[in-house]
């Protein structure tokens, strides 16, 4: 071969991998296990659709009923990338049965499920309601089960786990006129109540209520049109209001002020501001805000077996382990054993919590201290404070010699008491008896007074993750359940992991970051179903470490946003069954900072593994939330140069406040152009940003060293505030 035809067969191959970016190098399957998958129970409801098939109501309901009562919460492989609960599954067959053969079903479970409904709605008891829709989902009483436990979650203000009800039980007009424009057919895991009894145009009213309170007016105008097709001359009382229901809609929808966010500067309680793990923010700050002195923070111990030299900004940035909290006019941060909260007003430490401290006066030894790098956050709620302290990593297999000491789930009081301390009110610790190594993970998650978390158990080479729920006022444990297991572990080798997990609706969520997503019923922590993704391990391409932050699901328009540290791509899955929407092109993410609009803003460091990438710099950039489609015109720096994400920020419905290794920058959510001219306070920080949090009216920024609090004045408490009319940037 001479040298112009190699120069021709190269030239050929790589307009081939530029056409087909599928050519490129893929990471291997995933190699995790999933407990409670069962391809038995897949078998049994191969049988079942056999029997519907050949119109045999009576045995496929028969076998349904089986399934459902002793394998409804196996996993059902439906491919080998995705599995979804048998109960769904038997659920969906049973919902697309016709009318004489579902009569054959609720002649056997309506006794049951009517006695199940007169004590749930005499009682509002939310585990009983949700027994019928989990259990007897296509019985004549689950419809009201639906309806009421959506009531129920809206009136409380989880205006999500709402909408998740009402779509189980009557989708929205939109989406009905949609699938009937398009005949389309539904998916084996669909589901959808059949013949309810309750009003529909009330159902879909409620549909609209809830996205004018999530404040998605964008959806409105083609709902409204959807309700009017449906229902034009439905009546009744909603929203406590009489009249014809779409004229009543839409007098709210124009209503100034109608359903908008009750506070301005609503506090900053978790990472990332929500258990979404996304927040938009109502109100921009004030471009006057005032700031404190700087505050030194806790210094880490120094970190062990980490190369000194720095390659990459983001490498750089790594050290930014405090991701700070605000509430009550306070900002908390936690370091691996401590927690130390500030008056935002005066930069005062008004309350400090030692782990260590607290071991020692037990008698006990808190074994070796964290390292520099280990990633902390806090979830503060109703003045108690939930923090991961301890332990920070777990070692494999041969180091059985030295006291690494245990973690602990940790609840604090946020108001200090003597000598400016946060008293415990409980703690649970990791290790527990037997032979196997027990570590809590990431910082926990609570909602509604309940507390999630991670307990991470490594036997051997195996590591295995369980998501565990405790009473968030006494600490006493509702339920464990194991959601994934792989082997990683080498000899020797240390895993220091801070995996988050995300609530999602009545579900919480875990990205394993090993290979999977898979995601667990809050109240039962039943498995609702798992993601199987190529996982290429924590390294890049070219050997380095993903250049991914603390990096859980967001959730927004009943789906999941992810960026896996172990891949290379974006996903976009269905909330509700883990079904893919959508994959990016070849990404790496620092932090995906959320949806705003149909955008999904990220930061990205240095991208590997892909030929000529569009997204192959430092910088922030979006994609369409609905197709996964690069903006190519939605990037900064807009020339193509590069500039290192340094630290965590955060975005407002119109501003994105993005910290670089030069500084702030404010850009403007439609079109990414600069938008900082009006913001002195940026001045201010100069190049010693970090991670940011903003609530109560308060800017925290903090780095490796010190704090930075912004406020609005000084000496006039907690600066939250009501609303006065609309709210914008």
């Amino acid at each position: 071969m001479n040298v112009r035809d190699a120069t021709t067969i190269f030239v050929l191959i790589l307009v081939a991998v530029v056409a087909r970016p599928e050519l490129v190098a893929q990471a291997p399957p995933s190699q995790v296990s999933l407990p409670g998958e069962n391809s038995s129970t897949a078998r049994r409801l191969a049988t079942i659709d056999r029997l519907l098939a050949d119109e045999k109501w009576s045995d496929a309901v028969d076998e349904i009923v089986r399934v459902l009562h002793d394998a409804g919460d196996d996993l059902v492989p439906i491919n080998a990338n995705h599995a979804v609960q048998a109960r769904r599954l038997c659920h969906s067959r049973l919902a697309s049965l016709p009318l004489n053969a579902l009569n054959l079903y609720r002649k056997r479970e309506d006794n049951q499920a009517k006695k199940w409904w007169e004590q749930a709605q005499s009682t509002l008891d939310l585990a009983l309601l949700r027994k019928i829709v989990d259990e007897s989902f296509c019985s004549s009483f689950a419809d009201r089960a639906l309806d009421l436990l959506g009531d129920l979650a809206f009136e409380r203000g989880d205006f999500a786990e709402a909408e998740y009800w009402w779509r189980l039980l009557i989708p929205s007009a939109f989406e009905t006129v949609e699938r009937r424009s398009k005949n389309r057919k539904p998916k084996p895991t669909d589901i959808e109540f059949p013949g309810p009894q309750i009003s529909a145009a009330r159902v879909r009213a409620k549909h609209i209520l809830v996205q004018l309170f999530q404040g998605k007016r964008q959806n409105l105008a083609g709902e409204m049109q959807a309700f009017r097709t449906l229902h034009p001359d439905a009546d009744g009382p909603i929203a406590n209001r009489t009249g014809k229901i779409a004229d009543i809609l839409q007098a709210l929808i124009q209503e100034p002020g109608y359903a908008d966010y009750p506070l301005d500067y609503p506090p900053w309680p978790t990472f990332a501001g929500h258990p979404f793990r996304q927040w938009l923010i109502p109100k921009a700050p004030s471009p006057h805000l005032i700031a404190t002195a700087a505050i030194p923070l806790p210094s880490q111990a120094p970190a062990k077996n980490v190369p000194t030299s720095i390659t990459t900004p983001w490498q750089d940035a790594r050290p930014l382990v405090y991701y700070p909290v605000i509430a009550g006019g306070q900002v908390l941060l936690a370091n691996g054993h401590q927690v130390v909260s500030y008056e935002a007003q005066t930069g005062k430490l008004v309350g400090r919590y030692d782990l260590a401290e607290d071991i020692q006066q037990a008698g006990g030894d808190i074994g070796v201290e964290p390292a520099a790098g280990f990633c902390t956050s806090l979830t503060v709620t109703d003045d108690r404070v939930f923090a991961r302290l301890g332990k920070p990593a777990l070692v494999g297999i041969k180091d059985h010699v030295r006291n690494w000491g245990t973690s602990y789930l940790v609840c604090l009081d946020r108001k200090p008491g003597k000598a400016d301390t946060l008293p415990r009110r409980w703690w649970v610790k990791a290790q527990e008896e037997g032979k196997d190594r027990l570590s809590f993970e990431g910082s926990p998650l609570v909602i509604n007074g309940r507390v999630y978390i991670t307990r991470i158990r490594v036997n051997g080479s195996e590591v295995a993750t369980i998501v565990e729920c405790y009473n968030a006022v006494s600490g006493y444990r509702f339920w464990r359940q194991e959601v994934s297991a792989i082997r990683e572990m080498a000899d020797g080798q240390v895993r220091s992991h801070h995996h988050l997990l995300t609530q999602a609706g009545p579900n919480v969520v875990y990205a394993s970051h090993s290979g999977a997503v898979i995601a667990l019923d809050a109240i039962t922590g039943r498995r609702a179903w798992a993601v199987r993704y190529p996982s290429r391990g924590m390294q890049t391409g070219d050997g380095a470490r993903s250049p991914r932050d603390l990096a859980p699901c967001l959730f927004a328009d009943h789906s999941l946003f992810i960026g896996p540290a172990d891949y290379d791509r974006i996903l976009r899955l269905d909330a509700a069954t883990g079904e893919k929407y959508w994959e990016s092109a070849t990404v790496e993410v620092v932090h995906l900072l959320g949806i705003a609009g149909d955008k999904l803003i990220f930061t990205t460091g240095p991208a590997t593994a892909a030929i000529f990438s569009p997204m192959s710099f430092y910088g922030i950039q979006a994609v369409d939330a609905q197709t996964g489609k690069l903006l190519r015109d939605w990037v900064q720096p807009a020339d193509g140069t590069a500039l290192a994400t340094f630290g965590r920020g955060f975005l407002t419905k119109n501003k994105v406040f993005w910290p670089t290794v030069h500084g702030l920058r404010i850009l403007k959510v439609e079109d990414s152009q600069p938008d900082w001219d009006d913001y002195p306070f940026r001045v201010r920080l100069g190049d010693r940003v970090g991670n940011m949090a903003f609530g109560d009216g308060i800017l925290a920024v903090a780095n490796a060293k010190e704090l930075r609090i912004f406020v609005a004045s000084r000496g006039k408490g907690p600066t939250t505030m009501h609303k006065a009319g609309r709210s914008d940037d």
